[in-house]
């Protein structure tokens, strides 16, 4: 197997930051940090990241537990399926699936457990792909679902706002062309 980019590297430990917390989230946050502080572009997403890490080092694993059900399961503005929030339960969603089903195939990202317009599938693929595809994907689709991710996070105030915050961050500074996203006006990290 080809070693991965550095791109595809940091999207994949971001990705794996959204994935329902356990005894292995203190260990990818830090690999996380450090991948981000070796990109000057990006190293700003570090400082997110910490706020995130600072909670998770200060409360006990059950309450981070919690944060993640309340941020991501138990409201519906920050889900993390990324089709929902460009086309809710419209059939249009399903087109979507289909073509994100089969970027997953073509980046060689394996699909587990969640549907494959989950944001940490979209951030896989988008750090496989090429400066052109990711530049037109994550514009297109990406930086509108996670505007809209954010405003719905904000309302329930916890430690997650400060992941998607890095997340965003780094998309927007790496993939997104801000001429190109449409509709809403980029929500400011």
């Amino acid at each position: 197997m080809a070693t991965l980019s550095k791109n595809a590297q940091i999207m994949d430990a971001l990705a794996e930051l959204l994935e329902y917390p356990d005894d292995s989230l203190p260990k990818k946050l830090e690999a996380c940090i450090s991948l981000l502080k070796t990109d000057e572009k990006i190293k700003k997403a570090a400082d997110h990241l910490t706020l995130f890490q600072d909670y998770a080092q200060a409360n006990p694993a059950q309450s981070l537990e919690e944060a993640f059900t309340q941020a991501f399961d138990f409201n519906k503005e920050a889900a993390l399926e990324v089709g929902w929030h460009l086309y809710g339960e419209d059939y249009a969603r399903g087109d979507f699936l289909v073509k994100m089903r089969d970027l997953l195939r073509q980046g060689g990202v394996e699909e587990k457990q969640e549907l494959p317009d989950h944001l940490t599938y979209v951030l896989s693929v988008v750090g496989r792909m090429d400066k052109e595809s990711s530049t037109a994907f994550a514009s297109m689709y990406l930086m509108s679902a996670l505007n809209k991710m954010l405003k719905g996070i904000e309302k329930k105030e916890g430690p997650y706002q400060h992941v998607l915050k890095a997340i965003h961050f780094v998309v927007l500074e790496n993939y997104a062309d801000p001429l190109q996203i449409p509709g809403e006006t980029r929500y400011e990290s």
